[in-house]
């Protein structure tokens, strides 16, 4: 496991991402990081929107072979208070 993220984009448009990301354990079955989960308000419209940051946890999980030597982790879950709101995304890959 050479690439520890700093950076995970988590939404299809590109308007939630993890940044500043901190690892402890990277390489292990179970890899936790903190960072900042920065959200666009969408207004007016996502594309002319204001991000807003809030700090995050990121748990990945499920140390998986793959391709030619090859690992990667299978689960993540991304963690963040926004405001009043708790923001969590889990994503498994297919196994």
């Amino acid at each position: 496991m050479e690439i520890r993220p700093t950076q995970i984009v988590d939404s299809g448009d590109g308007s939630g991402y993890v940044k500043d990301l901190v690892w402890t354990g990277w390489g292990a079955p179970e890899a936790h990081a903190t960072g900042v989960q920065e959200i666009d308000n969408c207004v007016p419209s996502c594309a002319n929107g204001t991000y807003s940051g809030f700090p995050a946890t990121v748990t990945v999980a499920g140390l998986t072979p793959y391709g030619a030597g090859l690992e990667g982790y299978a689960t993540i879950v991304i963690q963040s208070t926004t405001g009043s709101a708790t923001y969590t995304k889990s994503t498994t890959m297919p196994t």
